[in-house]
């Protein structure tokens, strides 16, 4: 076998594992769908308890088990994986390309075919437009550098900081994503979980 590539029995072996690490994304998605939030839970965990995980794969598993553990009351554990989602830096683009399929990395790190379960957060209504398109490059720039800000105040718990980096960021790009999730850790922390759970839902909504 050459220096790089995999021989057949290999690569079925990298396939068969992203398979499963792509199950268990979809079982918890599912099952958060269902309000089934005790299995999310489940699926979300064996998906972070796995070897090898792509962080991608463990931000989304983080998200997932944070949304379950919103809606079962526990708050705390929630922002705990909200946290680590964060800290991962994670862009928390789709998973595949929008061809639906994305080869397998010689290293195991690429996915099979599969659709994001987790879409861009939605902006609010009348949020970007004609302002948003002028902010352009600039804007996602500046949203990148507050939201990075606010990330390192998050995880200092320093949540005053951290909300006025959000609000920043969100001024200058309102559906940066990394903020919108920022702002939901700051939600639970302050004790707004209808506010957090109502996030985590336009978060949820498939493509």
């Amino acid at each position: 076998m050459s220096a790089g590539t995999l021989t057949g029995a290999e690569e079925g072996v990298v396939q068969l594992h992203s398979v499963q690490r792509l199950a268990l994304l979809h079982l918890s998605w599912s099952s958060l769908e269902l309000g089934d939030y005790i299995p999310a839970l489940s699926w979300a965990s064996q998906l972070l308890a796995l070897e090898a995980c792509p962080p991608a794969l463990k931000a989304y598993a983080h998200l997932y088990a944070a949304d379950a553990l919103t809606n079962l009351s526990r708050t705390a554990d929630a922002a705990q994986h909200l946290a680590q989602a964060l800290e991962l830096g994670e862009p928390l683009a789709p998973v595949v390309s929008p061809t639906g399929v994305e080869p397998s990395a010689a290293d195991g790190e690429g996915m099979l075919c599969v659709r994001n379960p987790y879409s861009p957060v939605q902006a609010p209504a009348g949020a970007g437009g004609a302002a948003g398109g002028a902010a352009g490059a600039g804007g996602t720039a500046r949203a990148v550098l507050y939201t990075n800000l606010a990330v390192v105040h998050v995880l200092q718990r320093d949540t005053r900081q951290a909300r006025a980096y959000v609000t920043k960021a969100l001024e200058a790009s309102a559906d940066c994503q990394r903020a919108l999730l920022c702002l939901v850790y700051l939600e639970l922390e302050e004790g707004r979980t209808e506010s957090a759970v109502e996030l985590l839902k336009k978060q949820r909504l498939p493509k």
